[in-house]
């Protein structure tokens, strides 16, 4: 029996074990998707209860930070039930396909995907003259399991046999596959392949879709231009989710010109040497160790292989050149598996794929960037509180300031109030009553309270705005306003005649005949005079100055230490309820993981 006979049949009855193995096995689809989009719901139900209705001028910067956020959150949490849809359109495809080990093959375009896809079909053993199993047994039927491109992928040949397409181009636009026996061979679109216009789907997101819900991947690299740096992300990727993964090197051969017997130069197809096989499947592994610290690169060792070597090999039963071309190895190394793990890969895929949703939800999409995951949200509610506490510092810092400047102002408009009463006093003579100017004097402190707390606070806060008015806690108290008098004793001495008696002979006579003799009296008298000595304005201007000072240093104080503490009170408790909502469903995903 040849070296090729003896590969081909030993790969089938290894494939023929896992068929055997899966005749009777039931994938236990989990039901735990439908837990984790019941714990995502929690977010968007907490994310919709901030409602701040406001003019674009009246917000501040966290305003505008919050609505930032939640805005970017909305996006992750459609992202996330996305993902979620294809993860439950992952275990339809697992639970179609859980008769088989599947095994999906991808790479870069023009990796060589289809000719590998064909050789193991039988392709090249069906026309050889070789007696395999492939002649055996039925020829595989291939199908396809979702096409975004209309043209491209099967090929049917004249004879009515179906293959896939083989090109220089990326052909294929589907995921297409063949069975043969307990195996399931997977072929999907090169990824970097460039748009076509009637393309449907995006060729690299289709990749993307199904690899994680495979039971082996193998990741082809073109060996002219191996491990490229848009390639190394699905090492990563696979690496992440717990992947069972190889990684192949196609077209490890070389052409080289020979004389033939007649002294011609022929071209012949010869194998890369062994030492320059082992430096790009060493290079690979060094590339990956220095892009991705954290990888086990020894899951990801590389195995060198030529199709067009093995096909070549086939067609001239030469096992040599079938040894060179190392497929061989890697149908022993399928086979093995085949054989051996198929039971465990298979039990296995569904849990470690949830286990690394879940794990995808939290982090982040850390390949491709698609969407941000919890712990993303998390820092940024977290975040939040910076430009909070930037306004409460600078408020505190500010408090003598403000006080000043409030205080300041106020007192100078309470001055020429007072002046305008004291005018109208001395114009019209009127006392003007302690009520009406205790009412007037209290209503200028609060409006200028409030109108320079609305200043001074907009100076700090962008888009302050605080329109109710502050009741003062304690009022100014004065006496009326009236003209004040100051009342003098004056003392002064007046004089008067009074009858006096006859001084002498002749007065006496005289007055007998009638005459009268008066004298001068003083009398001392005193009256109190009343003097104008202005108003009492002076009085209540200095009491005033007094009260004011108090109570608007006290009414400002207050009123910045409740700004501090209550202006951003419903975003801090917005932040702290989602902070919680956040942290208990990464919580609650945690715990729908599966134990290792």
């Amino acid at each position: 029996m040849s070296y090729i006979i003896e590969c081909v049949d030993g790969f089938f009855k290894k494939i023929d074990i896992a068929e055997e193995n899966l005749a009777g096995f039931s994938q236990e689809i989990d039901r735990r998707r439908d837990e984790i989009r019941k714990v995502l719901e929690n977010i968007p139900n907490t994310l919709r209860k901030y409602n701040q209705p406001m003019t674009e001028e009246n917000k501040s910067a966290v305003d505008k930070a919050v609505e930032l956020v939640i805005a970017g959150s909305n996006d992750s949490i459609k992202k996330w039930n996305d993902a979620l849809q294809i993860s439950l359109k992952g275990t339809e495809f697992m639970k179609k396909h859980e008769k088989y080990l599947v095994v999906m093959v991808f790479g870069a375009v023009k990796a060589g995907k289809s000719s590998l896809g064909n050789f193991f079909a039988g392709k090249y053993f069906g026309t050889a003259n070789i007696d395999t199993e492939y002649k055996k047994r039925p020829k595989p039927e291939f199908d396809s399991e979702e096409s975004g491109r209309k043209k491209g992928g099967l090929s049917r040949e004249l004879n009515g046999d179906t293959w896939f397409t083989e090109g220089v181009t990326d052909t294929t636009g589907a995921i297409q596959y063949f069975t043969l026996s307990g195996l399931r061979w997977m072929d999907s679109p090169g990824t970097g392949a460039v748009s076509l216009d009637d393309d449907t789907l995006n060729m690299e997101d289709l990749v993307n879709e199904y690899i994680p819900y495979a039971d082996l991947c193998i990741f082809l690299m073109n060996s002219s231009e191996p491990g490229l740096q848009e390639d190394m992300k699905y090492m990563e990727k696979l690496s992440r989710e717990g992947q069972e993964s190889l990684v192949v090197i196609t077209r490890s051969d070389v052409v080289e010109e020979e004389l033939d017997e007649n002294d011609e130069i022929i071209q012949v197809l010869q194998p890369k040497s062994p030492d320059r096989r082992k430096l790009q499947e060493d290079d690979i592994v060094k590339r990956l160790s220095d892009q991705y610290p954290d990888l086990d690169t020894e899951k990801f060792r590389a195995i060198s292989i030529s199709t067009l070597l093995a096909r070549d090999a086939i067609k001239e039963n030469n096992d040599e050149k079938f040894k060179s071309s190392n497929l061989d190895q890697l149908m022993d190394i399928l086979a093995q598996k085949a054989s051996q793990e198929t039971l465990v890969l298979k039990t296995g895929r569904p849990k470690k794929n949830l286990n690394a949703f879940i794990d995808e939800l939290i982090l982040g999409d850390t390949i491709d960037k698609k969407f941000d995951g919890l712990n993303t949200l998390l820092n940024k509610f977290n975040a939040l509180q910076e430009p909070i506490n930037e306004y409460k510092d600078k408020i505190e810092s500010r408090k003598r300031r403000v006080t000043n400047a409030i205080l300041s102002e106020v007192q100078n408009n309470l001055k020429l109030k007072l002046f305008e009463f004291n005018k109208y006093v001395e114009e019209n003579n009127k006392t003007i009553d302690s009520g009406k100017i205790n009412k007037e004097i209290n209503s200028i402190i609060e409006k200028g309270i409030h109108d320079g707390l609305h200043r001074e606070v907009a100076s700090i806060i962008e888009g302050y705005s605080n329109t109710s008015l502050k009741t003062l806690s304690s009022l100014v108290s004065l006496g009326d306003l009236g003209k004040s008098y100051d009342h003098v004793e004056h003392t002064y001495k007046e004089y008067e005649l009074v009858e006096r008696e006859t001084d002498g002979v002749w007065e006496w006579v005289c007055n007998k005949l009638g005459k009268t003799y008066y004298r001068k009296k003083a009398v001392t008298k005193t009256e109190v005079i009343k003097i104008d000595i202005g108003t009492n304005v002076n009085d209540l201007l200095e009491n005033l100055q007094e009260q004011s000072k108090t109570i608007i240093s006290n009414e400002v104080h207050q009123a910045l230490m409740d700004i501090q503490n209550n202006y951003f009170a419903p975003q801090e408790s917005y932040i702290k309820d989602m902070l919680l909502v956040i942290n208990q469903t990464i919580d609650e995903l945690q715990a729908l993981k599966y134990k290792e």
